[in-house]
C-alpha cells in the first residue's frame, strides 16, 4: 500500500468551528505525516501516494461525526527544509446539531431542501368555477369537453412541493437505487414530522454512494455505511393518472371482442315515404349491415321514393363514453352521468421500508 510509506506524527485544528461564507460552521483539520522511506523515488512520489491518505468526501469526520468532508488539499510542508513531512489539510462542513448520535447512520437527515417544481400533466377532469354543485374543496368534477361535449386532449402545468434530503445507512443495496426511482409510496410515510398519505409521495431522484471514516491514521476503518441522497415530490391529489374512458371502438351483445362504432340516423318508413331518426343510432358493422339492407329493400319497393339516398350513410363514432364492461355508456353519452374514468398509474407503487428513512428531523440544524 500507498500508505504504508507514512507515520501520522500530528493533527492540529487549524479552524476550529467558525462560520464559513455560506453561514455554516466549518472545521479545518490538519494531519501532519512523516514519510518512511526518504529515498529520492519515494520522496518524488510521495505527493502522489498521499492522495490516497486523504478522506473520502463526505465522509464524517472520526472526532465528530456532525462535521463531514467538503474539501481537502495535501502537499510537502517544506520542499527545501522538510522533504519528508507532509500534510493533509481536511475541510469539514457542520450538516447536524444531533449530539446523541454515535455513529453516522444514526444522524438526523441532513443537506435539507425545499422548493417548488412545475409540470406539463395531462388533465381530464377539472374543477367547476367556484366549487359549487355540492363538491367539496380539491374535488374535479367537470369533464373537460368541449362545446359539444366531446372529451378534449389537454394539459396543464401543475405546480408541487418537492424536498431534498441526504442520510447515511449503514447497509444499502446498490440495486435499490434502480428499484426506486419513480417510486410512489404504497403505505403511509412520515417525513419531517409530517405524515403523507399511501400514493402522494413520488420519488424523482435517488442516488448512493459508499463511504468509509477512517481513525486519523488513515488506516484503520471506523464506520463503513453509504450516504443516499433523495428529492421527493409530493401530490396531494396522488400520482395516478385520470383518463376519460371514451373510444371508437366497443363490445355488442355477447361478444367479448371491441369493435368499430358505427353511427348512423336510422330510417323511419311511412308508406312510400321515409325519414330519419335526429337521434344518431350507434352499433357495429353487423347492425349498421342490418339496417342498411332493410333500408335498400324498402327503397326497391318504392320507386317513387324521392330525395332518398342510395345507402344509408355512416360515420365511425369517435369518443364515444364507454362503460366499465366496454359497452357504450348511453347514460353519460346522454349527459345523464359524468363522463367515466379510468385512474392509470404512471408509476410504480412500492414499499419504501428498506429506505430506512428517518421520520424525524431536529428543527436546529447547519
Amino acid at each position: 500500500m500507498a500508505t504504508d510509506n507514512f507515520i501520522l506524527t500530528e493533527t492540529a485544528i487549524l479552524n476550529g468551528g467558525r462560520m464559513d461564507e455560506s453561514g455554516k460552521r466549518s472545521i479545518t483539520k490538519r494531519f501532519i505525516y512523516k514519510i518512511v522511506d526518504n529515498s529520492d523515488a519515494k520522496r518524488k512520489r510521495a505527493i502522489l501516494d498521499l492522495e490516497t491518505l486523504v478522506p473520502s468526501k463526505g465522509s464524517c469526520m472520526s472526532d465528530d461525526l456532525r462535521y463531514i468532508l467538503k474539501t481537502a488539499e495535501w502537499n510537502c510542508l517544506d520542499w527545501q527544509k522538510e522533504a519528508d513531512r507532509f500534510y493533509i489539510d481536511a475541510s469539514y462542513q457542520r450538516v447536524s446539531d444531533d449530539e446523541e448520535a454515535d455513529k453516522p447512520w444514526h444522524l438526523s437527515p441532513f443537506n435539507i431542501s425545499f422548493d417548488t417544481v412545475e409540470e406539463a400533466i395531462g388533465f381530464s377532469m377539472a374543477y367547476d368555477r367556484n366549487n359549487e354543485k355540492g363538491s367539496p374543496d380539491n374535488v374535479k368534477n367537470v369533464p373537460v369537453v368541449n362545446s359539444a361535449g366531446d372529451p378534449l386532449d389537454a394539459n396543464t402545468n401543475e405546480i408541487f412541493s418537492q424536498f431534498s434530503f441526504s442520510y447515511y445507512l449503514e447497509n444499502f443495496d446498490s440495486a435499490d437505487v434502480f428499484e426506486f426511482q419513480n417510486a410512489v409510496n404504497a403505505s403511509p410515510q412520515t417525513l419531517f414530522g409530517h405524515s403523507f398519505p399511501i400514493g402522494t409521495l413520488l420519488i424523482a431522484s435517488i442516488s448512493a454512494e459508499g463511504l468509509v471514516t477512517y481513525e486519523d491514521d488513515g488506516h484503520t476503518i471506523k464506520w463503513k455505511y453509504t450516504q443516499v441522497n433523495l428529492t421527493i415530490r409530493y401530490n396531494p391529489n396522488g400520482w395516478g393518472r385520470f383518463l376519460l374512458d371514451v373510444g371508437n371502438r366497443a363490445k355488442f351483445g355477447t361478444s367479448t371482442k371491441s369493435e368499430l362504432i358505427y353511427q348512423y340516423y336510422a330510417p323511419i318508413y311511412d308508406g312510400s315515404t321515409v325519414t330519419f331518426d335526429e337521434v344518431p343510432t350507434l352499433t357495429n358493422a353487423q347492425g349498421y349491415y342490418t339496417a342498411n339492407r332493410e333500408y335498400r329493400e324498402w327503397l326497391a319497393e318504392n320507386e317513387d321514393a324521392s330525395d332518398c339516398p342510395a345507402q344509408l350513410p355512416y360515420e365511425y363514432a369517435e369518443n364515444i363514453p364507454l362503460a366499465s364492461d366496454g359497452t357504450i355508456d348511453l347514460d353519460a353519452l346522454f349527459g345523464v352521468t359524468p363522463y367515466p374514468e379510468i385512474e392509470y398509474q404512471e408509476y410504480r407503487i412500492k414499499s419504501w421500508s428498506a429506505l430506512d428513512i428517518p421520520s424525524t428531523v431536529k428543527r436546529r440544524w447547519r
